[in-house]
């Protein structure tokens, strides 16, 4: 009832990609942004988009999004390098704690400012790091208040971040958002609504 054809989605933890799919039903393949910092994902990612789309992603960036920018990159890539590995049949994630100081990262204003592309949606799964990721993107949630749905995983938040969900709920509504909790699994899901 939220994501209609056309809308830009940026995919924050893409993870393995399936979730993707279901969201490009929605907005269309070419108006996704996948954004994943695992190298070991993305040959399962671009195998799964093709094997159920027949379009590409609009851009995908293999990297970080938290509160700097330390990236040079050109920032999108059609599909990046690590797309040419092996599939694998495990979960590898690369956490902002541990992995900021090897792993490229970026704030989303800087990656919505660099390549002109604003998102009307955005889901995120980052373990912990929601946050951050938020912190991050003040100027965009300011501005062009898109949707987002955040998966907030309470213990990670933490234990790696010393932030508490309550934090992020009083971030999102100094922005006029309204959250909604959609479900509780080993994580709890949230929609927070700019209308």
């Amino acid at each position: 009832q939220h994501l209609t054809p056309g809308m830009g989605l940026f995919d924050v933890g893409t993870e393995a990609g399936w979730c993707n799919l279901i969201y490009a039903s929605f907005v269309g393949p070419e108006n996704m942004v996948l954004i994943e910092p695992t190298p070991q994902f993305w040959p399962n990612i671009k195998a799964t988009w093709e094997r159920n789309l027949d379009r590409p992603p609009l851009a995908c960036y293999n990297g970080l999004i938290g509160t700097e920018t330390d990236d040079d990159r050109t920032v999108f890539t059609p599909w990046p390098d690590h797309c040419a590995g092996p599939l694998i049949d495990r979960n590898k994630y690369q956490y902002l704690h541990e992995h900021e100081a090897s792993v490229r990262q970026i704030r989303l204003d800087d990656l919505v400012e660099r390549s002109g592309v604003v998102p009307q949606a955005i889901t995120m799964d980052v373990e912990g790091a929601e946050l951050l990721v938020l912190e991050g993107a003040y100027d965009t949630l300011e501005n062009h208040h898109p949707i987002v749905w955040v998966s907030i995983h309470p213990d990670l938040m933490e234990r790696d971040y010393k932030f508490h969900p309550d934090q992020l709920h009083a971030y999102m509504t100094n922005f006029g958002y309204t959250g909604t909790h959609l479900a509780t699994d080993h994580e709890q899901h949230w929609l927070f609504d700019p209308r």
